[in-house]
């Protein structure tokens, strides 16, 4: 019965064949796919990332809540030890909070793809608020500014990576009196 194609069918043809170059092209192509498919992974875990930020912006309580598996944990970096648990409760807990505008910058985020499902990573968030307001922006933004990080552990659930846990900490106030 002949095997359908695959980069470890091909190397292991090129091996029995006694080809040097050929095993060595047949690697090559398998770490250019393998290479190829951590990069989709890290970009596919960024954009969750940085979703996440501009969902919070922007008040899309619905949108934010969607990036997290059903058993999703989420812990804020103001409240790491208060971690919230489940889909419907990370809703409501966005939900609940009083109004204000925020604008929150992800930054140094390092994707480690574990396998083609399973990604761990971390990131910077640097916070900056201000009052609600109905005014146009530009806007005075509080002190302090908060710099926190994320560890995140994200999956892959039906074409979609999501949160299946997103853990805080808070690193430093910037600016504080």
């Amino acid at each position: 019965m002949a095997r359908p194609p695959n980069a470890w069918h091909e190397v292991a043809t090129a091996a029995q064949t006694r080809n040097p170059p050929g095993i060595e092209s047949a690697w090559s192509r398998l770490e250019e796919r393998c290479m190829h498919e951590d990069v989709s992974i890290i970009i596919a875990c960024e954009q969750a990332i940085r979703r996440f930020a501009l969902y919070n912006d922007r008040h899309d309580h619905a949108g934010l809540a969607a990036l997290f598996t059903d058993d999703g944990v989420f812990a804020r970096p103001s409240a790491p030890d208060a971690p919230v648990r489940g889909r419907e409760a990370i809703l409501q807990s966005f939900r609940e909070r009083a109004p204000r505008t925020t604008c929150h910058l992800m930054l140094n985020t390092l994707v480690s793809v574990q396998s083609h499902t399973l990604a761990h990573a971390h990131s910077h968030v640097l916070l900056y608020t201000a009052d609600a307001t109905s005014a146009a922006p530009p806007w005075t933004a509080q002190a302090p500014a908060l710099l926190g990080s994320f560890e995140d552990v994200l999956v892959l659930e039906q074409g979609r990576w999501l949160f299946q846990q997103r853990l805080g900490s808070l690193l430093l106030r910037v600016g504080a009196g």
